[in-house]
């Protein structure tokens, strides 16, 4: 199978011309297929200007180019050798004007009209002719090529006289024109080199011949530049305010030289050849180098000489804490030379430093501390040091900071009933915090068996103490008190003593004395409190139901002194385990609590056996300010004259201790209504 394709070229490569023919190409199943395009490369165009009479090529000259269309192409000027070269242009048909002469000629102005040819290139040949007069062109000595701004005065010899015709600066192009003049002798003379060349100050003699063009071509010689670097020789910084000496290569003093801040010196406008340079001052802080340099220049060129320096010796003297390595401001030293010259007292700055920057010969040294930063103890080592050329050494001094210490003595201030301590007894783990005049905790500490707790090391100061654990069975004592640390070495010491904590729980019970079959009694409760000193934990209140005689009907719970949440839990006899009959409750609130078997859903033959309040932790001084009480119903089998008794108990626990007081109640049941009137309650 066989496909037919036509392709086409839609860009050339650079300077080629575009092929704009398609071609033909039948590519086969399986097999390359190739096809050619040819480009032919843009046409140049070369223009060249020349002298009518001498062929001389002409610089200066200066030309457009358009196409016959009138389209703008370019205008380009003659160079040195009297060419104008167009390159890669497309082809086809142009115009070429000449715009303006060289200087000294007449302007042709006859259009020549060119055709460019693809792949070809055309020089064009234009002429000039002369006028009459003096043409001076300045060249580059080494280049050959037009030098401008050079200035020529120009003087005509007129027997024992002369005459002045002015000053003519050199053009773009290397040239001034100067018309008409009388034939005779004049004398031409550089009075400025242009930029970047050395004068000639030599006259020349020049013989103007009348009715033609005379031309003379003067040379300048590029100026060489000298560029000398100076750095260190460790860091290659730039270095300033290096003195140089720079000599001919007769050894003749040119002129000395100073290092910018950037390390260098520039000199320009030097003939090209051999020179000498020399150190004669060295940077602040370095060794001099007065090496004798030799250094050769070449016109049109800047030579670079590099030219180092070893710094001298330095000492860096660093002041840090001893514990902590932050700097210290402030420390006074002395330094003495290894002969124990003083040389001088320094003082460390922000950064706990003293430099003595890159002045110091090599040798020893001695360095003495004469005064230490505030609050930090004296350092009185004297240090001797080595400085070499070229290097800083670098020495750190530690100071020891002032400090002192906090102790405390903990002990009991009375008989302790739970421990059993007597009045005086050392106490271990109280906790006390210190805290400094920002009130920042800068220790904790506590006190061990011997009941000594002390502080770690701390600075000169005034510290405030609270003790804000106490040992175990103490009330805590958290009253402030303060220490000031004075001097080195310090020991503040102080004696607190803890009160022992008490731990006690009342309770009392009352209700009926007698009752008959089927009454209902109310069991009364008061003084449930925490009478302790301190506060207590799981505090609660417990009644057992003798159930062997009563029924539990209801309960009041009463109102208590501190406000907060509890709940109250039952057991049955048929779930020893306890559930929660009421939870959340408000301690202000009094609460009516229906606790009969309907009311609460229990199985046939189940009844309540205990009731317990939990309260949680309580404060000292707990306890109901209305009383809570219950209601039970007597059953109706009890033999005459029953007796039975209502048990109850409270507690709370502090530090695994608890105190737990109990109260009970005894009732008579009667059988026969017509005893009489019972009594209701027991009080």
């Amino acid at each position: 199978m066989a496909w037919l394709y036509l392709p086409y070229e839609i860009q050339a490569p650079e300077g080629y011309i575009l092929s704009s023919v398609p071609v033909n190409i039948e590519v086969k199943s399986g097999k390359p297929a190739q096809v050619e395009f040819v480009n032919y490369k843009k046409p140049t165009l070369q223009i060249l200007k020349l002298d009518a009479d001498t062929q001389k090529p002409l610089v200066g000259a200066k030309f457009k180019v358009t196409e016959v269309s009138g389209k703008y192409v370019g205008e380009y000027t003659a160079d040195v050798n009297g060419l104008v070269t167009v390159e890669a242009i497309d082809a086809g048909a142009y115009i070429i004007t000449e715009i303006k002469a060289p200087d000294g000629y007449i302007l042709d102005m006859t259009p020549k009209t060119v055709t460019l040819e693809p792949g070809k290139s055309l020089c064009v040949e234009f002429y000039n002719v002369s006028k009459l007069g003096l043409q001076l062109l300045k060249l580059d000595q080494l280049t050959g090529l037009p030098v401008k701004g050079a200035m020529f005065s120009v003087v005509e010899l007129q027997g024992g006289a002369q005459k002045d015709h002015g000053t003519f600066t050199t053009s773009e192009n290397g040239t001034f024109f100067i018309p008409d003049l009388t034939p005779g002798n004049y004398v031409i003379t550089e009075t400025k080199a242009a930029a970047g060349y050395i004068l000639d100050p030599t006259p020349r003699n020049l013989y103007i011949e009348g009715g033609k063009l005379n031309t003379v071509e003067v040379y300048n010689t590029p100026a060489g530049d000298l560029r000398l670097v100076k750095f260190d020789s460790e860091t290659r910084a730039p270095l300033e305010n290096a003195v140089f000496k720079l000599f001919d290569e007769k050894r003749l003093e040119i002129g000395t030289y100073t290092t910018s801040v950037l390390g260098e010196i520039n000199v320009t406008g030097l003939p090209g050849g051999i020179y000498f340079v020399q150190e004669v001052k060295a940077p602040a802080g370095y060794v001099l180098d007065n090496t004798v340099r030799q250094v050769e220049l070449i016109g049109g060129k800047t030579t670079v000489l590099e030219v180092k320096n070893t710094a001298l010796g330095s000492l860096r003297i660093i002041k840090k804490d001893s514990i902590s390595g932050k700097p210290l401001y402030g420390a006074v030293f002395l330094l003495y030379d290894s002969k124990d010259n003083l040389l001088g007292e320094f003082v460390t700055d922000q950064n706990g430093v003293i430099s003595f920057g890159r002045n110091l010969q090599a040798g020893k040294y001695k360095i003495k501390e004469i005064k230490a930063p505030e609050d930090y103890v004296l350092d009185e080592t004297v240090r001797t040091v080595a400085i070499k050329e070229g290097e800083t050494t670098e020495i750190v001094v530690p100071n020891e900071p002032i400090r002192g210490r906090i102790q405390i003595v903990k002990k009991a201030a009375g008989y302790n009933d739970i421990t059993k301590d007597k009045e005086g007894a050392l106490l271990k783990n109280a906790v006390f915090e210190i805290t400094n005049n920002k009130n920042e905790v800068v220790d904790r500490i506590t006190t061990d068996k011997r009941g000594v707790a002390t502080s770690k090391d701390l600075p000169l100061g005034i510290y405030r103490i609270r003790e804000i654990t106490a040992p175990k069975h103490y009330l805590l004592d958290d009253k402030v008190f303060y220490a000031t640390i004075k001097v080195h070495d310090d020991l503040v010491k102080f004696e607190v003593l803890n009160e022992p904590a008490d731990i006690s729980v009342t309770v009392q019970k009352y209700g009926n004395y007698e009752a008959l079959l089927g009454q209902n009694l109310r069991y009364d409760f008061k003084d449930i409190a925490n009478t302790s000193s301190v506060e207590l934990d799981d505090f609660y209140f417990h009644d057992a139901i003798p159930t062997d005689a009563l029924r539990l009907v209801s309960i009041s719970t009463g109102t208590w002194n501190e406000r907060l949440t509890y709940k109250i839990l039952y057991a049955t006899n048929l779930r020893k385990d306890y559930r929660v009959l009421k939870d959340k409750l408000n301690s202000q609130t009094v609460n009516e609590i229906d606790c009969r078997r309907e009311t609460l859903k229990l199985k046939t033959g189940e009844y309540i056996t205990d009731i317990k309040f939990e309260f949680g932790t309580v404060q000292p001084g707990f306890r109901e300010v209305t009383q809570p009480y219950i209601i039970c119903t007597v059953n109706g089998d009890l033999p005459n004259e029953y007796r039975f008794t209502n048990r109850c108990d409270a507690g709370g626990q502090r530090e695994d201790v608890w105190a737990i007081p109990k109260d009970a109640w005894v009732t008579i049941i009667y059988t026969n209504p017509n005893k009489g009137p019972l009594p209701k309650t027991g009080y």
